[in-house]
């Protein structure tokens, strides 16, 4: 059995949220490219939500996480009739780069953080309320821990919107193989001496 991938189901349900709220920012996953783009093509573009796994890197990868037989489903679920176990869960470090911009005066530090701390507020709203829209198992909520919230400072000013980088964790199983069901057969026999 495929391991269903918790940081897609989250951005699927969270692009299903998000438009179900009216809200045009782009929503991407496994952002490490999309992030360093600067989408300045007009209102709506320019707005983003990019998650990817890991921590900001410090080099060239950054902490992923931690496995642990912790908070693993504890019923065995089924899949077309067959038992499935989770082994453990990974505690998946993941960072959403929220990035906004106000297009009627890009200068005005003012409005460039207003409209970053209402995106950053719709993102919450969508990691939390995130249900997968293939399967409709909420993927949000309990199974996030939130962690550090950082501004980006670029070296040189920049006139186009501000960016906050969100740090927190996806707790997902990862799953045995899949096992067939075991059917108990009735057995008659003697017990005791003969």
């Amino acid at each position: 059995m495929a391991n269903t991938v918790g940081l897609i189901a989250l951005v699927n349900g969270m692009r299903a949220y998000l438009t179900a709220v009216g809200c045009t920012a782009n929503v991407t996953v496994l952002g490490w490219k999309q992030r360093i783009q600067h989408l300045n093509q007009g209102p709506g573009q320019a707005n983003r939500i990019a998650l990817y796994p890991g921590l900001e890197p410090s080099g060239s990868s950054g902490a992923a996480g931690d496995l642990s037989r912790d908070h693993r489903p504890t019923v065995t679920q089924y899949v077309a009739g067959q038992a499935v176990r989770a082994l453990v869960t990974w505690s998946k470090h993941v960072t959403m780069s929220v990035w906004a911009v106000d297009t009627s005066d890009t200068y005005d530090e003012e409005k460039q953080l207003i409209a970053l701390e209402n995106l950053i507020e719709l993102a919450v709203q969508s990691v939390h309320n995130a249900v997968d829209p293939d399967t409709g198992i909420a993927v949000g909520a309990g199974m996030i821990t939130w962690g550090a919230v950082r501004y980006t400072k670029p070296p040189t000013e920049m006139a186009f919107g501000l960016e906050a980088l969100i740090e927190f964790q996806q707790r997902s199983p990862l799953f045995d193989q899949v096992v067939g069901l075991a059917t108990p057969q009735a057995s008659v026999g003697k017990v005791g001496p003969t």
